[in-house]
């Protein structure tokens, strides 16, 4: 029997048309639509060739191939055409991989800029947690 996460029936609406911007594969309409309808996604992507999140409650990602009507959806939003709103199943037949994301200490993410991260409301941003405060060296 298949877990109800591998057969996604997702709906692009108006309101992902407006909150989209195009040319980034992380802000489409479709990753807006995966955003808003799969609660627990991060890390959306989407492009002619796959779309993918990572399930923070599973602790997985789901890696599909973007169905025909999607990809199409894709090639006119990025060509700057005017596109209607409509509904594309993710299935078996589509599922790439499901695999564990990559995992990264502490010290890594210290590494990185502080920079704030976006939320799933539309103009809102959040800053790195306190428990992920970095420790500057001794001297520097």
């Amino acid at each position: 029997m298949r877990s109800k996460h591998y057969v996604r029936q997702l709906k692009v609406t108006d309101e992902e048309l407006f909150i989209a911007r195009r040319g980034v594969n992380t802000r489409c309409a479709i990753a807006a639509a995966i955003m808003m309808q799969v609660p627990s996604s991060r890390r959306i992507k989407v492009n002619r060739a796959e779309i993918s999140w990572l399930d923070v409650d599973l602790n997985r990602r789901f890696v599909y191939r973007t169905p025909p009507q999607a990809r199409q959806f894709v090639e006119r939003w990025d060509a700057n055409e005017k596109v209607e709103p409509f509904t594309f199943t993710l299935t078996d037949n589509f599922l790439v991989a499901v695999r564990e994301p990559k995992v990264r200490s502490a010290a890594y993410r210290c590494q990185a800029p502080l920079r704030a991260k976006p939320t799933k409301r539309p103009g809102l941003l959040m800053n790195r947690r306190a428990d992920e405060e970095c420790e500057t060296p001794a001297g520097g």
